[in-house]
């Protein structure tokens, strides 16, 4: 529910020429998006046995655990305004 409600937030404050039904699928898209990329993140350091991806932000799981849902949200949302939004092409 948070997901739509930051979604209409966003879409209010910056994205206005979205429309609101796309507003809404991309925010549970992307939500969904971004939890499979912590999952698929933390599936690729249990395979190779460790706890922490890098030593560059001791005790947070390394800069892999800030960066693991940009994984797959970032390409899907830059996709996304290159084939829907005016001007994409």
């Amino acid at each position: 529910m948070m997901s739509f409600f930051m979604a209409y937030l966003a879409r209010q404050w910056f994205f206005e020429k979205i429309p609101l039904l796309d507003t809404f699928t991309l925010g549970a898209g992307l939500s969904i998006m971004g939890q499979s990329g912590d999952l698929a993140e933390s599936l690729i350091k249990r395979s190779g046995g460790v706890k922490d991806s890098g030593y560059l932000i001791p005790g947070h799981g390394g800069i892999l655990d800030r960066m693991d849902s940009l994984m797959f949200t970032a390409p899907a949302i830059y996709y996304y305004a290159l084939f829907f939004l005016e001007g994409g092409r």
